[in-house]
């Protein structure tokens, strides 16, 4: 198994996924080669990951400051070189300790196939890979749910979006997935030498750039609801990421993931506090139920669903000046309109308490 490390400084635009979203998490940009689609009978040949080690603000070359960043970026590379079980178990071995050094890991697809794949080759080879493994935040879910850019374009693959946001030009490689895994196989049966060498580097550098293109596609969230996005695919928050929000009835529902040391636990509502948890240490999941209270205008008005922060014994005072909080209230809903950015924001508070009660 070959690891190769490359350090880069690399110009990107101003993101509010990086600056926002994310915030002081450690983020890396992942992709995986394989010799098919299937992980029961197909291998992982090559494991990329881009990982953000600083931004600084840049200076864009037109004088506009702070309309880019300056990255600071490590590159990793880890390929198969022989194809054999015991290589692509040492491989995965390697790149699941460098992923878990991370907060988030950005995919393009990977909610439907790199993660899962990773996760069932790992198995096979009975390898632990979900304690401590990062949120996945699948950009191409994000693009899917919640943009118009399935009605712009003929398909959301990465190189279309890629062409749409002007960054073929940034694209180095010239090959496919499909001509990926043909040259592989290619590369196994050659002899050693510059020409079987030649044959690894063109494999790597189409994995390395798609890679950096997802790095650099970061910014097309600016063509979305941000907030909308969180609420439909989840977002990172510490040992408890979220995977869906969702109102049902008059409750709102908060599920996710335990990212580390899993429990079972349950607590239901009281007075003193005023939501329900449940934790699985099995599935490593947890969701957590807060009753709203309805209210309906009349005057033909939309119902509202509210959510009293009076009743919460952490301190809120943070988010009382966001929007559609009225009060002691938050107007979590009016009809089919939802505060995103203000239920969000009170949904880190109360992680941040559910996290001290369970420890």
């Amino acid at each position: 198994m070959l690891h190769r490390v490359e350090k880069r400084i690399e110009n990107l635009e101003k993101s509010r996924l990086l600056a926002e979203y994310f915030g002081d998490a450690k983020v890396g940009f992942l992709d995986i080669e394989t010799t098919g689609l299937s992980p029961k009978t197909c291998k992982v040949i090559l494991g990329g990951l881009v990982v953000v080690e600083s931004l600084e603000q840049s200076d864009n070359g037109s004088g506009e400051a702070g309309e880019m960043l300056s990255a600071e970026l490590t590159c990793h590379e880890f390929f198969s070189d022989f194809g054999s079980k015991d290589d692509e178990k040492a491989l995965l071995a390697a790149y699941l300790e460098e992923i878990r050094k991370l907060d988030v890991i950005v995919t393009y697809n990977g909610e439907h196939f790199d993660v899962p794949f990773l996760f069932e080759r790992c198995e096979k080879h009975r390898l632990e890979c979900r304690e401590g493994f990062p949120f996945n935040f699948d950009l191409y879910r994000l693009l899917k749910t919640s943009s118009d850019l399935r009605e712009l374009l003929p398909n959301l693959k990465q190189k279309t979006v890629e062409r749409y946001y002007g960054l073929w030009p940034t694209r180095t490689d010239e090959i496919s997935g499909e001509d990926s895994v043909n040259l592989y196989y290619a590369y196994l049966s050659h002899k050693p030498g510059p020409g079987k060498d030649a044959i690894r580097e063109t494999i790597i550098l189409h994995n390395s750039d798609d890679c950096m293109q997802l790095c650099r596609l970061a910014p097309i969230v600016k063509k979305l609801d941000l907030y909308k996005g969180m609420w439909q695919t989840g977002f990172p928050f510490a040992t408890l990421p979220v995977k869906k929000m969702a109102l049902k009835g008059d409750k709102l529902i908060v599920s996710g993931i335990q990212r580390k040391n899993a429990i079972d636990f349950k607590s239901f509502e009281t007075p003193e506090q005023p939501y329900e948890i449940r934790m699985d240490r099995r599935f490593r999941n947890y969701e957590v139920s807060l009753p709203l209270k309805s209210v309906n205008p009349g005057h033909e008005m939309d119902t509202l669903k509210l959510l009293d922060l009076e009743t919460f014994s952490f301190d809120t005072d943070s988010i009382k000046d966001l929007p559609q909080c009225e009060n002691q209230y938050i107007i979590v809903a009016e009809g089919e309109k939802v505060a995103y950015k203000t239920v969000i924001a009170f949904v880190k508070l109360l992680l941040s308490a559910v996290e001290l009660q369970t420890k």
